[in-house]
């Protein structure tokens, strides 16, 4: 039997891209996100999580490829910080084995940062 989806956004996968995070308490994690979506992302890192710990995040969008001269191409990026918490947490038994895994719902995010999302998202869908 067929696992319904959950999510009401749609989720893409997306290359690593690094993730940063500080929480109120000054607990700071460094990770990469695995997949995205306008409301939420999967995180792996080395941080044992708990659900429901909040954190500002920080990341950085691919935007697109721009041409400089004839060999280079430079991909811009589009920073995005907001509120973020964990809705799930899968910690791996042992830490040589890999990464944590954190399901993170996105909070407090600005409007245009969410437009990026969108747009990011429905390119990387459409290709």
């Amino acid at each position: 039997m067929q696992e319904i989806e959950k999510r009401s956004e749609p989720r893409v996968d997306v290359p690593p891209i690094p993730v940063y995070a500080l929480s109120d308490d000054d607990i700071f994690f460094y990770g990469y996100a695995k997949n995205i979506s306008r409301s939420g992302m999967l995180i792996m890192s080395y941080l044992c999580c708990e659900t429901g710990m909040e954190y500002t995040v920080e990341f950085a969008i691919p935007a697109r490829q721009r041409l400089l001269g004839k060999i280079f191409q430079i991909e811009e990026e589009i920073p995005v910080t907001f509120r973020s918490r964990i809705s799930w947490c899968k910690n791996s038994a042992i830490v040589s084995e890999g990464p944590n895994s954190h399901g993170v719902k996105f909070i407090d995010m600005p409007q245009d940062s969410a437009r990026h999302i969108d747009d990011w998202i429905d390119n990387r869908l459409k290709t």
